[in-house]
């Protein structure tokens, strides 16, 4: 266009150009149109912690609890270790 020269190329490159655009034009109002095409809204659902998470401190008592029952074969030095650290969890 710039040197005057519009070959068969040049135009048939415009047309091709122009029907996309009527394409896209017509698109955008069956879109418009169309009633099936609608969106929702994502509805909030509460992060739940799974049930295991639920009980692990009971269940941690309970194993603590069976350690303290359970009396276990130990020297002095060890017994006197494993007290202690059952005294600082409470």
């Amino acid at each position: 266009m710039v040197n005057r020269q519009i070959t068969q190329q040049t135009i048939n490159r415009q047309k091709d150009i122009t029907t996309r655009l009527l394409q896209s034009e017509r698109a955008d109002i069956e879109r418009e149109k169309d009633k099936e095409r609608k969106s929702n809204e994502a509805r909030q659902i509460p992060n739940m912690n799974p049930p295991k998470d639920w009980n692990f401190d009971r269940e941690q008592k309970q194993q603590n609890e069976m350690l303290r029952s359970v009396p276990a074969n130990l020297n002095y030095y060890y017994k006197a270790k494993a007290n202690n650290y059952f005294y600082n969890i409470d």
